[in-house]
């Protein structure tokens, strides 16, 4: 299995306190939290597309093609 990220080991004079220590945790939970969120508003965009053209689909079948309907959605 190939290695995709190397992290090198503290070195033994580098002092991590529970104050630096907390503050690391906590920029690496709104980095998490900020990609999630993202990540989750990209799904949302897909479904939502998937989801209109699909009714889109059906309303074309249902109304013969009619030139009545919406054809597009904005973001």
């Amino acid at each position: 299995m190939e290695k995709l990220l190397s992290i090198p080991l503290m070195s033994p004079s580098s002092s991590l306190t529970p104050k630096s220590y907390k503050s690391l945790l906590t920029d690496v939970a709104r980095i998490y939290e900020s990609f999630q969120s993202n990540a989750n508003s990209d799904w949302n965009k897909i479904s939502l597309t998937s989801y209109w053209k699909i009714g889109q689909r059906i309303v074309e079948v249902e109304q013969g093609n009619r030139s009545e309907q919406v054809t597009e959605i904005g973001f």
